[in-house]
């Protein structure tokens, strides 16, 4: 709670000085009248109510520039209902969907950065264990064409970009993906062309699924 409304705060620093004082003068000009009327005297205790005004405005503030939890839209034309949501993608429910890069490799270091949700993937689902997934690859993936590089690090069977695999974790299914090409340093790239066409394998790949939820994490 305290860390998202200090990453609100930061990331909008004018927006939230803004929403003070657009606070504090509606709070004025809504209590200022009403106290005249109800002829409350208020002279007395000027800076009571000038720092009661600024607290409520500055609680106000803080709440408006809070990063949003989800976000809600229905496709036109569609029965379709997008749920975008902020937060930890593994500690959601449903089935979720994680970008690879086309060799599936699984060595958290240089090939796979701990940091990005294939690595997290790879040490908070599996457990660090590796081996599921390349099982995973070699046996979902057997007979499909690849072409073989002679990398410097890392796996040198290459998929096509959009080769899709699934794993099976408690009530969940994970799909992994190829999105990304990956260079001989390990670095990986994705260009909106190259997204279209891995969505593309992404599809076919569910469409043999009942889906009820995922969570696609790019």
């Amino acid at each position: 709670m305290i860390k998202d409304l200090y990453i609100g705060i930061s990331r909008h620093f004018k927006r939230f000085f803004l929403a003070i004082f657009f606070a504090y003068t509606t709070i004025w000009a809504f209590l200022e009248p009403l106290m005249s009327i109800l002829d409350l005297k208020t002279n007395s205790f000027s800076w009571y109510w000038f720092s009661a005004y600024l607290l409520v405005s500055i609680i106000i503030a803080t709440f408006l520039v809070k990063p949003k939890q989800s976000v809600k839209f229905n496709l036109i034309n569609t029965n379709t209902k997008v749920i975008i949501e902020f937060g930890d993608l593994f500690k959601s429910e449903g089935h979720k969907v994680i970008p690879v890069n086309e060799y599936f490799d699984s060595l958290i270091g240089k090939p796979v950065s701990p940091k990005s949700v294939h690595g997290i993937f790879i040490e908070k689902i599996l457990g660090g264990y590796k081996q599921i997934l390349d099982d995973a690859v070699n046996n979902q993936l057997a007979g499909k064409e690849i072409d073989i590089v002679n990398r410097p690090e890392g796996k040198k069977n290459k998929y096509p970009i959009g080769t899709t695999i699934t794993l099976k974790h408690n009530e969940s299914i994970y799909f992994l993906f190829s999105l990304c090409n990956s260079d001989n340093d390990c670095k990986v790239t994705c260009t909106p062309s190259l997204m279209l066409k891995a969505l593309e394998g992404l599809w076919k790949k569910l469409e043999l699924k009942e889906m009820v939820l995922i969570l696609i994490y790019l």
